[in-house]
């Protein structure tokens, strides 16, 4: 069966490249998807990139809603307890919120029922903090330097895991994920602003009563290029 990866337009053009597009198009743009997340693509013509638009009749499979490709996510949740056997807190990042999810239900449905996992968003882009509010999924117009944390919607499947597993969400602000890039930088990591999220709430004291615990902090994702680390503080 063909497979087509769909990035949103606001992905990083770095995640694009490696993702096998290279070329933007003839405009600059990367693209965009319409509000009801029917895929376009985002590069103009070439043998992997060719210029379409998904059909309606086509099945749009999104990680938030759909469960076998949701359960890849979880896996990395047993990694966690290969290493850390017992926990204490977790602390990850999240857009839609699939590896919130997935680790936290991981964790809790592997015995670690006293870990504390907390989900970390952008201020710009907290639709599973106001789903969690409002008690169900919900939507809303999001902005954030944090691409890969700022989809338009958290998803159902998702939501409700989040619900049933994790502890809180707390949110960061923009400028204190530049921090956290920055300072993951200077340390050797290099760490894309959607991945600095959760070590972004360590530093900045969201995460409440950590002293003297186990705690488990996700990095995850590395797309970030050399001429986007110069926007960053030194």
């Amino acid at each position: 069966m063909p497979l087509c990866l769909v990035p949103p337009s606001s992905s990083s053009f770095c995640l694009v490249s490696f993702m096998g597009g290279g070329e933007r198009n003839k405009d600059g743009s990367k693209g965009k998807m319409d509000d009801e997340m029917h895929p376009m693509s985002l590069f103009d013509s070439s043998p992997r990139w060719p210029l379409f638009s998904i059909p309606h009749t086509h099945k749009h499979t999104h990680i938030h809603t759909h469960k076998p490709c949701f359960l890849d996510v979880c896996s990395l949740g047993f990694e966690i307890l290969e290493v850390v056997p017992n926990p204490e807190v977790v602390v990850v990042c999240c857009g839609g919120g699939g590896l919130l999810a997935g680790v936290a239900a991981a964790l809790k449905l592997s015995g670690c029922g006293g870990t504390r996992v907390y989900g970390v968003e952008p201020e710009g882009a907290c639709t599973m903090q106001k789903s969690l509010i409002e008690k169900r999924p919900v939507g809303m117009s999001t902005k954030s330097i944090a691409s890969g944390l700022a989809p338009p919607f958290a998803g159902a499947l998702t939501f409700d895991l989040c619900q049933r597993y994790v502890e809180d969400i707390v949110l960061v602000t923009d400028e204190e994920i530049k921090r956290a890039v920055s300072t993951l930088y200077r340390a050797g990591l290099v760490v894309e602003p959607s991945g600095s999220a959760a070590f972004a709430a360590i530093a900045n004291d969201r995460i409440p009563d950590i002293a003297g615990k186990t705690v488990v902090v996700i990095l995850s994702g590395g797309n970030i290029g050399k001429d986007e680390l110069v926007n960053f503080p030194d």
